[in-house]
């Protein structure tokens, strides 16, 4: 049985961090309350996922570890070589001079690019636009399989007017024009 005092030794500080954002996003889920109903759905939404996160976060430890690997998983942008990072033992370092890192993109540098594409495009056309050309670049990018590539664009324009039937939010709209839907 953990004592308090072992219990206290596992917090590191990205329990903290997590604890201290789980905290922020709460705070902020129900001071979106304030807001107008319209404006008030995307604060809610992202607090509320980010609230989810961080307890997901904070519990992945009493999860079996298959599950707990998935929402631990690392995401980092940029991968580093681990042989050419590294200097081997017998090798000489120069301090002066850096040392040339092969980095790659990984699938989550791929991954956010797409997404800032999305958001220039939805914000100058409209998510309308901007959603249906979000997942064919993504589906062209990860080498989607074509049938459920197909499968997915039908349904992001079918969610997309949903959306601007069910919330009455004009998401055809862009800052350069409108289309008509």
């Amino acid at each position: 049985m953990k004592t308090p005092i072992n219990r206290l030794q596992t917090i590191n500080g990205e329990m903290v961090f997590t604890a201290i954002l789980l905290i922020i996003a709460v705070y902020l889920f129900f001071e979106a309350f304030t807001f107008s109903e319209r404006a008030a759905t995307f604060p809610q939404a992202i607090s509320g996922a980010a609230v989810v996160g961080c307890i997901l976060l904070l519990i992945s430890k009493h999860f079996p570890p298959r599950i707990r690997s998935f929402i631990e998983e690392d995401a980092r942008i940029i991968q580093h070589d681990e042989e050419q990072a590294t200097p081997r033992d017998d090798e000489p370092v120069d301090v002066d001079e850096p040392q040339d890192q092969d980095t790659k993109p990984t699938n989550s540098a791929y991954t956010v690019a797409l997404i800032a594409g999305y958001l220039v495009v939805a914000y100058l056309a409209g998510f309308f636009v901007g959603t249906p050309l979000f997942v064919l670049a993504y589906i062209l990018v990860f080498d989607i399989n074509r049938v459920y590539g197909a499968g997915l664009l039908v349904a992001s324009i079918a969610i997309v007017a949903g959306f601007d039937r069910a919330l009455n939010v004009p998401l055809n709209e862009g800052l350069l024009f409108t289309v008509g839907i």
